[in-house]
């Protein structure tokens, strides 16, 4: 939903209320992809979390028209990548902290119903990050991947990322079962006639490759090998998910690709799971936030089903949000 003028900029104006700030304090920014301009500046995925407010007006001209206007009370003004008509403002300050809490229960709306019905949090020893459930030989296991500051007691975010890790775990008892690869993140599993296949993404040596590992029982596993090497473009992998058609394995991969918002899903084939090629103009999410995909293909529908992340704003929060 687009919003007017007025809301966007009494909820600035109520958000430096709230902090008891001078506009020098504040810094407002227009952007074309909010995760990655809030990402820039720091206040995702960070030690301090600052607290930010976020809004969506009907266009870039209202956006940097709204932002003119704080910049002459003596905000810090920034205008970040814009990709097409996307278009968000928001505003934070670095003397701010975000409340630790669990966000309130969100108002009753007759016009409105909340997107999501099972909200919990997963918590596991591992506090895993992205993880997939497989079945391996007739039995339940999980893949799970693990940031190492997560694991290291007051660590600051992004410590230590060299120890970034997967791991198998199985189902019924939790039990660890392995650490396949360190230096390795955004890892996924997929079980074909009774082999798994691990693909993730090779963090070290400032290398951007797409890597998969196999194994007969969950403990040994091969060499990596290399499905793609995105170095010399400077584009990043995340996640990524497997399926088979009944003719060809199917590879979805996430990247950062600089040319769209992030995260860009593209798409792969292969005979054998080990030798893949890209398909030319498969890609989606050109024009807006997707993450955390996964692919599946249905035999009796003879289509493919994708799930994926989308990015919204809390109502009342104003934080960026997930469904």
């Amino acid at each position: 939903m687009k919003e007017s003028r007025d809301f966007i900029v009494s909820g600035i104006k109520s958000f430096q209320a709230k902090w008891q700030l001078a506009w020098p304090d504040i810094t407002v920014v227009t952007a074309g992809d909010i995760l990655a301009s809030l990402s820039q500046h720091q206040l995702l995925y960070s030690t301090f979390n600052w607290d930010y407010v976020v809004y969506r007006p009907d266009d870039l001209t209202l956006a940097k028209a709204i932002a003119a206007e704080f910049a002459a009370l003596g905000a810090e003004v920034i205008h970040d990548q814009q990709f097409d008509g996307r278009v968000w403002i928001a505003a934070f300050s670095r003397k701010t902290t975000a409340s630790q809490e669990p966000w309130p229960n969100l108002p009753e709306a007759p016009d409105w119903r909340c997107p999501l019905v099972n909200r919990r949090i997963l918590n596991s020893a591992a506090l895993p990050g992205e993880f997939t459930p497989f079945r391996f030989k007739g039995v339940d296991y999980r893949l799970e991947n693990v940031l190492a500051h997560y694991v290291i007691p007051y660590a600051a975010v992004g410590a230590r990322s060299h120890e970034n890790h997967f791991r198998i775990r199985r189902e019924s008892d939790d039990r660890l079962v392995s650490i396949p690869l360190l230096n390795h993140y955004f890892a996924s599993a997929y079980v074909w006639q009774d082999r798994c296949y691990c693909f993730s993404m090779n963090q070290g040596a400032g290398r951007s490759r797409l890597e998969v590992i196999v194994s007969d029982d969950l403990i040994t596993w091969e060499a990596p090998r290399c499905v793609f090497d995105f170095t010399d473009i400077g584009e990043h992998f995340c996640n990524t998910s497997v399926t088979y058609d009944g003719k060809r394995f199917v590879l979805l991969f996430e990247t950062d690709d600089p040319a769209y918002p992030i995260y860009t899903f593209k798409f792969a084939e292969s005979d054998d799971l080990l030798h893949w090629r890209q398909i030319p103009g498969a890609i989606y999410g050109w024009d807006k936030y997707v993450g955390g995909g996964t692919l599946h293909w249905i035999k009796e529908d003879g289509l493919y089903y994708l799930s994926t992340l989308d990015l919204f704003i809390h109502p009342t929060e104003r934080k960026v949000s997930y469904r």
